[in-house]
């Protein structure tokens, strides 16, 4: 899919309560793309680059300069079934389950500017955590509309998306807390390869804490 008519592109780990898991602990990580409006305001901008938001309702809609992004774009890696009981059995006895990388889309919607609605066409099928638990969000990359590189936003959301085809069916096939590949390698994996491939620059020390 390619962005046009965009503004900044901002890059976030997200972190939030494993599926099936307890709601107080955010330990499920994903990489979200976020593509802004050339209209955002200049504000909502500073928040994107040196703020980290947590929030004790579990849902993107609910940080509000979320809802200034005109599309975003979340990739993670979860266990292929992860409510089935033996999954959660065979992770914390170390064993590796089959796992999955999933992209989803959140588009704004046209009758709500404080809405987002997930692509029905994006091919997932699992249940949203959104609304369950805390959300913790950090911003790790920034890219200006005008950059000294000329990089644009589709540079960025191409490398994701190419990181998300070449090792979705190889690397990241089967998942396990340690010894192995997991939510958290998959997300710092992701985010090198973008970094590399795109040149887009690495936000190292959010500064602010906004927490609702």
């Amino acid at each position: 899919m390619k962005e046009s008519g965009v503004g900044d592109t901002h890059i976030f780990l997200r972190f939030s309560p494993l599926i099936g898991g307890p709601a107080f602990l955010p330990f499920h990580v994903e990489v979200v793309v976020a593509i802004d409006d050339a209209r955002t305001k200049s504000e909502q901008l500073k928040q994107k680059i040196d703020t980290v938001c947590v929030r004790k309702v579990n849902n993107l809609s609910s940080i509000s300069y979320l809802n200034e992004s005109t599309r975003l774009h979340r990739f993670d890696f979860l266990p292929e079934n992860p409510t089935d009981p033996s999954t959660l059995f065979r992770l914390i006895s170390f064993q590796g389950v089959p796992g999955r990388v999933r992209y989803r889309i959140h588009e704004k919607q046209l009758e709500g500017l404080n809405n987002l609605r997930t692509n029905a066409n994006n091919g997932d099928k699992s249940k949203s955590q959104d609304g369950r638990g805390v959300t913790i969000l950090i911003p790790v990359g920034h890219l200006p509309p005008m950059n000294d590189k000329d990089v644009t936003a589709n540079d960025v959301l191409s490398a994701a998306i190419q990181f998300k085809d070449e090792y979705s069916n190889t690397l990241f096939k089967d998942l396990r807390i340690i010894g192995g590949k997991n939510c958290f390698s998959f997300a710092l994996d992701l985010l090198s390869h973008v970094e590399f491939n795109s040149g887009m620059q690495r936000i190292r020390t959010p500064i602010k804490f906004d927490i609702e």
